[in-house]
């Protein structure tokens, strides 16, 4: 409040008293330069027109001499006639000395305001004759008259400038008198505002504290009366070293704003964690002159990232008892459920005993449901692997001709068997190689072709199409497309979910739900990216895209 007084007064003393005063000594310097400027002007005008008078005269005496010696009269005469005409020249006479001629009238003219001019002519220092002229200084006074009119109107045109100035100037003062004022109370709506959010205290270069707001003394416990005069070492909660503290005073007392997390202790000895940011203020001289601490207390954020990283601990011991589990227990697993298998097969395939058609069909159920539980146990493995961080990955340039064509071998049969077409488009893929595992890339495009024959149509009119797009000068696409039963938007957001077959639990395609995911992860481990385009009851189309490797890495390999 005594800032904005004090302001205001200043801009009232400069408007009132001392801006009169200012404006009537400008006023007087004005007048005063102008005044010396055609005091100037007249004087360099006058001797303007004496040099003009001067060379009139002399001209004529020159030649009025060479016609008094050479006695040529009548051009004498001439020549005062065409000097009489000249507009300066009111009356003009030439004596010849000699003759005792005189040519031209000598009588004074009745006209006021006139200039006798007379020029001697002689001739080796005897004098010979004379010019006499009566000039008019009516050029002179018309130049004259005019430089005072100028010297006026330049006086005027200053002093009505002056006062323009005066008046845009105390115009200018009280617009800034008017934002000043507004930006003092928006100042004010700011502390106001501070206030209510954060916890700010104020402190004298020393690190005595000089003030708190109300959410401080909230936060802390302490009243407004305990904490002035006291140092923050009153909520020291011993968490921090000396050398943190240290780092934190060399930080601010340089100049520099300092930010961080401090543990502090409250009146009643609770621990309170807060957000801070310490700013220097200075002064003109770049002294610091108080430091000013905006704080936001994070206790409970504390608290929460504390569980949040115990949780993930927990959540760390039991993905590796999981995995250790896994691991243990495959062999376990696998051995038993080979031995099921393989005797199934030879009952099956035994001609010394054959089985009855009723045993024989129920055999086919057991090795299809061992076959499909090892397939299960493989899966939960390879993601299990994949999840603990100890898959290996060869990654080299791979033909995508040669991938892809071996990946519709391996899954042929399986086409023919749904009478589903499946086809190869070859036209970009042609002499294209990318970077992957080349293992690994099979297992992906396996599972996606797998996918597009087991959830297509078996009667024939199926088809299954993989191809192969540029995406950009480092990136290739392949797509494997499929006229299936599709996805609806609501499953696309769960595709990638493990154990989640998307409403085909109760369908008699088999799936174990976590094919994609693997998929995925493969995918992304090999540097490359997966998504799918689907439309329930038309089909999807399933995309991975990897780094491409280019010509000159193509022929680099081939030569080594």
């Amino acid at each position: 409040m005594w800032l904005k007084i004090t302001v205001q007064r200043t801009l009232s003393g400069i408007i009132g008293r001392w801006g009169l005063l200012a404006l009537a000594g400008l006023a007087l310097i004005i007048g005063a330069t102008t005044y010396s400027l055609y005091q100037q002007q007249k004087q360099a005008l006058v001797i303007a027109y004496d040099q003009q008078i001067k060379s009139i005269i002399e001209v004529i005496g020159t030649q009025s001499r060479e016609l008094i010696l050479s006695f040529d009269w009548p051009v004498l005469q001439q020549l005062q006639r065409d000097a009489s005409r000249k507009p300066s020249i009111v009356q003009i006479w030439i004596e010849d000395l000699y003759s005792e001629k005189v040519f031209g009238s000598n009588a004074t003219p009745s006209q006021s305001g006139l200039r006798l001019v007379t020029r001697d002519i002689e001739e080796n220092g005897v004098l010979v004759g004379r010019v006499s002229a009566f000039l008019s200084t009516e050029s002179l006074q018309r130049s004259l008259r005019r430089a005072r009119w100028l010297a006026s109107a330049t006086f005027g045109t200053a002093l009505l400038a002056v006062l323009l100035i005066a008046g845009l100037f105390a115009r200018k003062l009280r617009a800034s008198q008017e934002l000043l004022t507004h930006q003092l109370n928006e100042l004010a709506q700011q502390k106001f505002a501070l206030d209510q959010h954060a916890i700010v205290s104020i402190t004298d270069p020393q690190g005595s504290i000089t003030y708190v707001n109300d959410k401080f003394c909230s936060a802390t416990g302490y009243s407004r009366e305990e904490l002035i005069g006291k140092n923050h070492r009153i909520l020291n909660s011993n968490e921090h070293s000396r050398q943190f503290f240290t780092e934190l005073w060399q930080t601010i007392s340089g100049g520099q704003v300092w930010k961080g997390e401090i543990k502090n202790l409250t009146r009643t000895g609770e621990a309170c964690w807060m957000k801070s940011t310490i700013v220097p203020f200075k002064n003109e001289g770049d002294e610091v002159v108080e430091y000013v601490s905006i704080r936001t207390e994070i206790t409970d954020w504390k608290q929460a990232l504390t569980n949040a990283q115990h949780a993930s601990l927990q959540a760390e011991k039991a993905n590796r008892a999981k995995s250790d589990f896994l691991s243990s227990m495959s062999h376990e697993l696998r051995t038993p459920l080979n031995a099921i298998i393989g005797f199934s097969q030879l009952l099956e395939l035994d001609d010394e005993t054959p089985l009855s058609e009723n045993q024989r069909e129920n055999v086919g159920y057991i090795i299809e449901g061992g076959n499909h539980l090892l397939s299960l146990i493989n899966e939960l493995l390879d993601l299990s692997k994949i999840d603990s961080g100890n898959t290996t990955l060869n990654m080299e340039p791979i033909p995508v001709l040669d991938s892809v064509e071996a990946s519709i071998a391996l899954i042929q049969a399986q086409a023919n068997q749904k009478k589903i077409a499946l086809t190869l488009n070859r036209e970009v893929a042609e002499g294209e190689q990318f970077f992957a595992d080349s293992s690994r890339m099979r297992q992906v495009l396996l599972n996606l072709l797998s996918n597009a024959i087991k959830y297509n149509h078996s009667d024939g009119s199926g088809t299954v199409e993989v191809g192969c797009d540029l995406v950009s000068e480092d990136r290739i696409r392949l797509h494997v497309r499929d006229n299936g039963c599709g996805i609806s938007t609501e499953h696309q957001e769960k595709l990638f979910t493990p154990f989640n077959r998307l409403g085909q639990e109760g369908s008699a395609t088999e799936g174990t739900g976590i094919g994609l995911v693997i998929t995925r992860k493969l995918v992304e481990m090999m540097n490359g990216s997966i998504g799918v385009y689907s439309q329930a009851g038309k089909g999807s189309t399933f995309w991975i895209e990897m780094e491409r490797a280019h010509t000159t890495e193509k022929e680099s390999l081939s030569n080594s």
